[in-house]
This record gives structure tokens, C-alpha cells and sequence, in this order.
């Protein structure tokens, strides 16, 4: 008997839900399956909602789900939902995954599988508008989606093909948690749509605030589960009603508000005030993104902070350190405690690091409550310990009244 057991598969010895963690904790991604936005000061390390599809990671992750489909009968039967977990397309795999996908569906209605491949997918990240037939061939299998993100790296924005945006309503509508659109936006009849029919809906994000067709936040806010939002061009649609009627106030959930500011078209600020005056209570936490401009950012923090009562985080989003830096002169909302900032392109590190020294003389504060001013973008911290900026700038940043951290939240600078 011994001797049978010493020869025993290993993988006889272990349930299935102990291998599912072990895989899960293999093929991990860091944000790849947050189907909401964590505030980075509640949640330290996580991914930004500004961050790029970690494109490097993922081809890792799944190299490896492709080790573990082929390494027995077992493990393909255990692995193949992770490996359809997360699925990139692009022009030259959606034709082919189609026809996976109606395949997968004809060996169901045969009784051959357990169940579909399009089933296991719960993210799709999109790179491309071509091929709609293809991709509303794709939607059409997978009915338990709960992420979907559009990165079209367009040098101008394109409108998203409404065929695409009705599979994602007829299909997706119960289960779509998480819309990110870059490149390519959907128009606003369609927008109205997504957002009415999608009740289950917790972050929208654009990354373009030029979009006059883009999502109504008057119209988002009327979803109560909705925790992050984009706030650009388009503010109020004359198809919603501007109170959020049938839902008690007190079972809203704070939000997250991403505020775009552009110099290329007009940002009616006004309306921000006026969004912000009816709904302002609700906002927690703010990202301000400098999108091309540095213009109007101390009227825009302003308006914060005469209609956001409850605002304690406050994130500034911009192009470059160099601009990022400029904006640290200005006076923030007085009941902010935490401060992030955070670069899109990385680089200037020192002069990032000589404006925050340079805080040590000014004579009137960021804002009166500030605990806390985080460098969010994940390498900056290492670089400026690497390049022994923080022990030459130590005795000026340790005069500062508040805390400056890394994006882990561990502080940049130790006492001595």
C-alpha cells in the first residue's frame, strides 16, 4: 500500500480549489481583476486608473497559463478558465478567436464541454475598431464580462461602433462592472445606453476631456453603485434629469471624481460648480488631470473646495514632473489630508525632488490639514533613493509639516 502512495500522482493529493489559489497566485497580474478603482491612499501600491495596461506583465502571466493548460489532462481541465480570463485583442488575433469562440459554443450544444470558452472571459482589453463583426461575434459569447477597455492609441478620437456598444448592453449588461475608453469614445445616444442599462456599473473612465458626445456624470451619478467617474467636456445631458431621483441620499456611496482640464477646447467649469453643488458631498477623493494645460487649476481647486465638504484625498494627474512641480504653489482645499502626484511620463526627477524642497520655505501650506504627499508613480521613490537626492535634500523636506511617501506609502525619508 505504501508503495502505491509513494507513486501516486502528486496532483491526486490536492482539491481543486487548492490548486485554483496556487494558479491564481502564479499567473498574478497586479490590477488586472480590480473590477473597481481603489483610492491609492486606502489601498498603497495599487494600480492607477491613469496607468496603461500592463502590457509586459500580462504576456508573462499568460505564457505561463499556457504552461499549465499543456502539462496534463487535470491541469488543462483546472487552467483553461484562467487562460481565457483576460483577453487582449488586436488586429491579428480577433478573427481567430472568433472562430475559437464558435467552435467552443458548438462542442457545448454537442455535449462534448462543460461549458463555453467565451464564458471564462472577464476582461477583454480592445485595441483596435476593425473587425465589428468579429468583435460583436466575441461580446456575443461572453455573457459573465465585468471589464471592458477600449486603447486604440489614436492620434485623434474616433467614435466607438455602436454595434459594439449594443452586444455589450444585450449580452453584458448584468455583469459589466468597469468601462475605460482611450482612442475611441462612444457617442452619447449610445453612452445614455450603456450607462442605463449597465446598473451593476462601478468605474467609468475617459481619457479624453475634448469628448462633447462623452458620458453624462449627471446621468452616471444616478447609478447607485458607482464609485469612479470621469468628469470632462460633457457634463450635463439634456435627456437626464439632474436629480437622482428614487434613492435616499444617505445610500449613495462616496465616489471618486476624475476631472479633466484642457487648454484645446473649452471646459465649462461652471458647470463643474454646478455638478459639484448638487452631488459635491459625494466626493471623497479627486484626481485633477492636467491634460495639455496648466491654465484655470486654481479656479478648479476653488470650486473643489467650496462644494466638497467631505474631500480628504486629492491626486494631481499631468503630462511630466516639470509640470507637476508648477502645480504645487497652488492652495489646495483645506480639508484635504492626503496629496498625490503623479507624472504620466516619468523622468525630471530632480526636479520634482527640488520643488518639494523648496516647500520647506514657503510660508503659507498646500492646505492647512495636510498629512501626507505621495509620489505615485511606482519607480520614483527608488530613483531618488538611488540617486541620493533625498539625503542631499533631507534637512529641507524634513522642515515640511507633512509626511512624503513613496507609491507603496512607505516614507521617501527616514529619521536620522
Amino acid at each position: 500500500m505504501s508503495e502505491v502512495l509513494a507513486h501516486a500522482p502528486f496532483t491526486a493529493t490536492l482539491p481543486t480549489e487548492l490548486w485554483n489559489k496556487i494558479f491564481e497566485y502564479v499567473i498574478y497580474v497586479r490590477g488586472i481583476m480590480d473590477t473597481s478603482t481603489p483610492d491609492p491612499f486606502d489601498v498603497p501600491g495599487c494600480r492607477l486608473p491613469h496607468e496603461k495596461f500592463p502590457t509586459k506583465e500580462y504576456r508573462a502571466s499568460l505564457a505561463c497559463k499556457r504552461s499549465l493548460v499543456l502539462v496534463c489532462k487535470r491541469w488543462h481541465t483546472l487552467a483553461t478558465h484562467l487562460l481565457y480570463q483576460v483577453v487582449v485583442l488586436g488586429p491579428q488575433n480577433i478573427r481567430l478567436l472568433h472562430r475559437t469562440m464558435k467552435h467552443s459554443g458548438r462542442q457545448l450544444y454537442n455535449s462534448t464541454a462543460m461549458s463555453t470558452l467565451g464564458s471564462f472571459v472577464r476582461h477583454i482589453e480592445l485595441s483596435t475598431v476593425d473587425r465589428v463583426h468579429d468583435i460583436v461575434g466575441i461580446l456575443s459569447c461572453t455573457h459573465k464580462l465585468e471589464i471592458f477597455s477600449v486603447d486604440c492609441l489614436l492620434y485623434d478620437a474616433h467614435i466607438f461602433p455602436t454595434p459594439l456598444i449594443e452586444a455589450l448592453t444585450s449580452v453584458c449588461s448584468s455583469t459589466l462592472r468597469k468601462l475605460s475608453f482611450r482612442g475611441a469614445y462612444p457617442d452619447s445616444s449610445d453612452c445614455h445606453d450603456i450607462v442605463r442599462s449597465s446598473r451593476q456599473l462601478q468605474t467609468i473612465l475617459i481619457a479624453n476631456p475634448d469628448i462633447g458626445y462623452g458620458f453624462c456624470p449627471v446621468e452616471i451619478l444616478r447609478n447607485p453603485n458607482i464609485t469612479f467617474l470621469s468628469v470632462g467636456h460633457n457634463v450635463f445631458d439634456p435627456r437626464s434629469n439632474t436629480s437622482v431621483s428614487g434613492i435616499a441620499p444617505q445610500a449613495l456611496p462616496p465616489v471618486q471624481g476624475h476631472f479633466l482640464l484642457s487648454f484645446k477646447f473649452f471646459i465649462p467649469l461652471e458647470d463643474w460648480s454646478l455638478l459639484l453643488k448638487r452631488h459635491g458631498h459625494r466626493f471623497h477623493t479627486i484626481y485633477l488631470e492636467l491634460h495639455d494645460t496648466d491654465r484655470d487649476v486654481q479656479e478648479c481647486l476653488d470650486i473643489f473646495s467650496a462644494n466638497c465638504p467631505n474631500l480628504q484625498h486629492f491626486i494631481i494627474v499631468t503630462l511630466n514632473f516639470h509640470r507637476l512641480a508648477a502645480a504645487l504653489p497652488y492652495s489646495f482645499p483645506p480639508t484635504i489630508t492626503h496629496l498625490g502626484l503623479y507624472a504620466k511620463q516619468e523622468g525630471a526627477s530632480y526636479t520634482l525632488f527640488s520643488v518639494l524642497a523648496e516647500l520647506g520655505r514657503v510660508a503659507t501650506p498646500l492646505s492647512p490639514r495636510l498629512q501626507v504627499l505621495r509620489l505615485l508613480n511606482p519607480s520614483v521613490g527608488d530613483i531618488l533613493r538611488g540617486e541620493g537626492l533625498a539625503d542631499r535634500f533631507g534637512p529641507l523636506i524634513r522642515s515640511l509639516q507633512f509626511r512624503i511617501q513613496d507609491h507603496d506609502g512607505l516614507d521617501l525619508l527616514l529619521e536620522p
